[in-house]
């Protein structure tokens, strides 16, 4: 991943964890909410070096955290064990583009309220827990799950349109070295 591909991922993680923290009301009409910013961390995984999305699971975990109620902290620890368990997921689906980018959409769409929860229980939380949270859970893991190509093919869309490109019908010129005398 090179260092623009990595700036434009990381402003495109940003612009999803504020349109989850602006949807948050969107959350009490529908009866769960979708977790967006998990998209941005399953499209870092899938890349050349799936080792920048441990960086993305802090940043955006930090992010997630200053900008909501959550304590400092947990959603780190969250999407860190949801990026670890995709990753399995995904060297195990290896060659099954599709198959392992609707799998860990799932998977981590519905495993992020999940382990926030029971992280919160180990903390001495009381977090409150129906059967809203079960339709929060299959509510974030099929959308998720669903938006996880779409998703991928619009980033790399974007950063093939904003990629460098040389000048069509551009040659170098066939003199290498001026010579004065």
């Amino acid at each position: 991943m090179k260092k623009f591909e990595f700036l434009t991922t990381l402003l495109a993680a940003y612009l999803l964890v504020c349109l989850q923290i602006s949807l948050d009301s969107l959350g009490f009409w529908i009866h769960g909410y979708i977790q967006f910013p998990v998209l941005a961390i399953i499209y870092s995984s899938t890349r050349k070096m799936p080792e920048i999305s441990w960086i993305f699971c802090v940043i955006t975990g930090l992010w997630i955290d200053s900008l909501s109620i959550n304590p400092l902290g947990l959603s780190v620890l969250t999407l860190l064990g949801c990026n670890a368990i995709s990753l399995r997921i995904r060297k195990a689906l290896i060659g099954k583009t599709l198959l392992s980018d609707l799998s860990s959409g799932f998977l981590m769409g519905s495993l992020y309220p999940g382990l926030t929860v029971f992280l919160l229980i180990l903390f001495g939380e009381s977090p409150v827990i129906g059967w809203r949270f079960a339709i929060s859970l299959v509510l974030s893991g099929v959308t998720i799950g669903f938006l996880t190509p779409y998703f991928k093919n619009l980033m790399d869309f974007i950063l093939a349109q904003l990629e460098f490109k040389p000048v069509a019908g551009y040659r170098e010129s066939e003199i290498r070295e001026i010579k004065r005398h």
